[in-house]
């Protein structure tokens, strides 16, 4: 007689964290992505976690620090900048995301791993720290947040959210992305600009290297010693001119 065995999400077991490799991804799929994991991992009962990296078309962002005077052009001076106004649930400022910026999305049950919420953003802030020592750019910790930065100006971002027990959205860490753009919002003080990993460096940065450092140090730091690494999700399906459908919306 052949055992039966239950997969139910709820006596599943793992101690794995799933990373997934996403490359760029419209804002919407990733907000997407991450509630349909949380939803996953609040039936759960075990330490498994996901770890999702990726970058954003341009969209600007609305974090509960977020005021009003962030914006300095009206909705429809943004949208002619090519720039979708989205208000989300995250903890920090109002961001402007765009390609060259390494979005970084732990989403994992806190309370299992003996986390909060700023123990997470401290350990955002000391992986990201970790990876720009590694690459030989001096950076350090904000005194008033989780953010990180350099000689160049404010470098990362910490914006983590707590969904009943399971984090989501994370860190922003800006490598080399248009700072003209990020700069059109004025959460960061004029005399401390937004800066980025490359305008610091005479030489080019690739955002793999990043990447792989980044996953290294965080997963140290998190505890997690089995992690398995995915290029792409299996909800997310590529379309025209980086656009995304979801199957499970099919």
């Amino acid at each position: 007689m052949s055992q039966k065995y239950d997969w139910s999400p709820q006596n599943r077991k793992s101690t794995a964290l799933s990373v997934y490799l996403l490359g760029t991804v419209d804002f919407d799929s990733a907000v997407f992505l991450q509630e349909r994991t949380v939803r996953d991992l609040q039936t759960r009962r075990d330490t498994a976690g996901s770890l999702m990296l990726c970058e954003h078309p341009r969209v600007l962002t609305i974090g509960r620090d977020g005021r009003p005077t962030d914006l300095p052009y009206d909705r429809r001076e943004l949208e002619s900048m090519l720039l979708d106004v989205k208000r989300v649930q995250r903890a920090g400022p109002t961001l402007i995301h765009a390609p060259g910026q390494l979005a970084i999305y732990p989403i994992l049950p806190l309370d299992r791993l003996d986390l909060d919420e700023d123990l997470l953003g401290r350990h955002l802030q000391e992986s990201v720290l970790a990876t720009c020592e590694e690459l030989k750019i001096t950076a350090w910790a904000d005194e008033h947040d989780f953010g990180v930065w350099s000689r160049c100006g404010k470098v990362g971002f910490s914006g983590v959210a707590n969904l009943d027990g399971v984090s989501c959205h994370g860190f922003f860490l800006n490598v080399f992305p248009d700072l003209e753009l990020l700069r059109v919002v004025t959460s960061v003080k004029p005399t401390n600009r937004i800066g980025s990993l490359i305008a610091q460096c005479t030489r080019p940065i690739a955002m793999q290297k990043v990447r792989e450092a980044v996953i290294r140090h965080l997963t140290q730091r998190l505890g997690y010693n089995d992690f398995n690494v995915f290029t792409g999700h299996p909800l997310l399906r590529r379309g025209r001119r980086n656009s995304h459908d979801l199957a499970a919306n099919r």
